[in-house]
């Protein structure tokens, strides 16, 4: 469950900084921002799949304890 909401959690903080550092947008920091938003990018997907692999295996163990 928790999971759930932590991918949901960080949907919602990504669309919202990414929404506010496309919304500054001064001419100096352009490259910093899009390399900003893509490390953030990266990051989010990284821990993503690093929670659906664990959700994917913690019914596996469970249903071979019960078992």
């Amino acid at each position: 469950m928790y999971y759930i909401y932590g991918k949901i959690l960080s949907v919602i903080i990504f669309v919202m900084i990414s929404v506010y550092v496309l919304s500054l947008k001064p001419d100096l920091l352009n490259i910093i921002n899009e390399w900003f938003v893509f490390g953030v990018f990266v990051l989010l997907v990284l821990l993503s799949g690093a929670a659906l692999i664990h959700s994917a295996l913690k019914p596996k163990n469970q249903t071979d304890k019960n078992n």
